[in-house]
């Protein structure tokens, strides 16, 4: 003993501590706790241990029943990575098989599908952890009693929830409507259906007084619609009385659209779209600029919260470029019918606008 111990101690300082190399040595064939230890315990140059290799319980498990599965060529390779590499990766592997969750990894069939693709095609742990996660997941059963239990837990937690709902949905109540409840009055089948009875209604009530609120906001919109449309009419039937053949300009004449084939007319004359604008009339009011002859030269939309917002020309021209000096005397003959302009005006450019009042 005496004759080799000496060599042997020298042969261990000399160890490279950056690798397993000293229990590949014995061809892997050491317990598989020596070797998870190592890994935990290697030491830098400086002395000092190296934080990232502390292995959790649930790492020293899952890598623990990997390598008792890995074939001895396979574990000789391991041995011989550096042991930041080895240790990365086995824990990397070992997560995904010592979950604490109900799914895990079948490695009984680790040895068959190592023999399968070959010992020499593992070349390292990067080859083996994949191996491990191409593993087919199990489901890990639970004992039945347990099972059971939990399922009464969830019920009771279920039960608290629902006594918690109902004590406070009877605060709401007048006094004396409902009795507070408690555990142990709780488990009581009879008060307890009596109380969920009592929620349902209170909730069928309460759905019934907003569906009630909902059709009440409804209808005063739709009420509120229907009075602005029909001021917006009586607006415009006034409106229209006071243009319709009005002079606009010397030589030019004011026409207003009574229907929907006036305004198709009116677009086809001037190659616009006014004739889209149909579902409009009697709400807005919509004219033309005419010559004596009744050629149409202008085309006008005029509502009641902008003024004139179009007054357009042939092809979209605008106003100046179709009639040139006489546009603005067409605007401001509608000034002095008191007829207002929206200040951006489409087909306006070019002419005196009047400011808004407010």
């Amino acid at each position: 003993m005496r004759a080799y111990r000496r060599p042997l101690a020298r042969e261990v300082e000399r160890l490279d501590i950056s690798t397993l190399s000293w229990f590949a040595m014995f061809r892997g064939l050491v317990p598989v706790d020596w070797l998870i230890d190592a890994m935990g315990t290697t030491k830098t140059a400086g002395g000092s241990l190296m934080r990232e290799l502390s292995l959790t319980s649930l790492q020293r498990r899952g890598i623990r029943s990997i390598l008792r599965r890995t074939p001895q060529p396979v574990l000789r390779r391991i041995l011989k990575e550096p042991v930041h590499q080895a240790r990365r990766t086995l824990a990397d592997a070992a997560v995904s098989t010592a979950h604490r969750l109900a799914v895990t990894r079948d490695l009984d069939l680790l040895p068959e599908i190592i023999a399968a693709r070959g010992q020499r095609r593992v070349r390292g742990s990067r080859d083996l952890e994949h191996l491990v996660r191409d593993l087919p997941a199990i489901e890990r059963w639970h004992d039945p009693r347990g099972r059971a239990a939990q399922r009464v837990m969830q019920e009771e937690i279920q039960a608290l929830r629902e006594m918690g709902h109902y004590n406070r949905e009877i605060r709401l109540l007048p006094e004396g409507t409902a009795q507070v409840a408690d555990w142990d009055l709780w488990k009581d089948e009879a008060f307890r259906m009596q109380a969920l009875g009592l929620l349902k209604d209170r909730r069928r009530e309460l759905m019934a007084v907003r569906d009630r609120e909902r059709y009440e906001r409804e209808e005063a919109r739709r009420r509120e619609r229907i009075a602005k449309q029909a001021q917006r009419h009586q607006w415009a039937l006034q409106t229209a009385a006071l243009l319709d053949g009005r002079e606009a300009a010397p030589g030019l004449r004011l026409v207003v659209a009574r229907d929907a084939e006036t305004l198709s007319r009116w677009g086809a004359m001037l190659s616009n779209c006014i004739g889209g604008y149909a579902s409009e009339l009697e709400l807005d009011v919509f004219a033309a600029v005419c010559e004596a002859d009744g050629r149409v030269r202008l085309n006008l939309q005029i509502t009641q919260s902008h003024g004139v917002e179009q007054i357009l020309g042939k092809y979209n021209r605008d106003a100046v470029h179709e009639l040139g000096e006489a546009a603005q005397q067409v605007v401001d003959g509608l000034v002095a019918m008191e007829v207002g302009f929206h200040p951006d005006a489409l087909g306006a450019d070019g002419l005196r606008l009047p400011q808004r009042t407010h």
